[in-house]
């Protein structure tokens, strides 16, 4: 269950912080998968792997997945939840997936994309939902988490 996935990643990832933290804060942890088809997509571990996920993109929307966690370190108070944005594509060209496979920022993505990238950004028909939770923070519910945890 890819929310489930995400929000345990995202509390994880809080966990391992918080201990650190010595001064008053609000804790913001995230966390983002891409779903295709049903297929949970991380960050790619191959050439091959990212090729896949590009060429196929334009036969399925992918579905992105993002969790957020606040924690006030003061009170303790937590608030967490995960937002959906689909991604349509339209066909990537073959010699634009080439080029996109052979940068080590593919690799860096849930995945193996950003919406904002200017190569692949003209690829993409639509998105439903937020751009922001597309690319790993949405706004509107990190600031509603935020103002929960105040």
């Amino acid at each position: 269950d890819p929310k489930q996935l995400t929000l345990k990643l995202a509390r994880a990832k809080a966990d391992a912080l918080i201990k650190d933290l010595k001064q008053s804060a609000i804790l913001i942890t995230a966390d983002i998968v891409g779903v295709y088809n049903g297929e949970i997509l991380e960050k790619p571990n191959s050439k091959e792997e990212a090729r896949r996920f590009l060429k196929d993109f334009a036969k399925h929307p992918v579905e992105t997945y993002c969790a957020v966690a606040t924690i006030n370190t003061s009170s303790k108070q937590k608030s967490e939840g995960v937002d959906k944005a689909v991604v349509y594509f339209r066909p990537i060209p073959d010699n634009v997936i080439d080029e996109l496979v052979n940068r080590k920022t593919t690799y860096d993505y849930a995945a193996g994309f950003t919406a904002t990238d200017p190569l692949l950004s003209k690829y993409i028909d639509h998105i439903e939902g937020e751009l922001e939770s597309v690319l790993g923070m949405p706004k509107k519910l990190t600031q509603n988490l935020i103002e929960k945890v105040k």
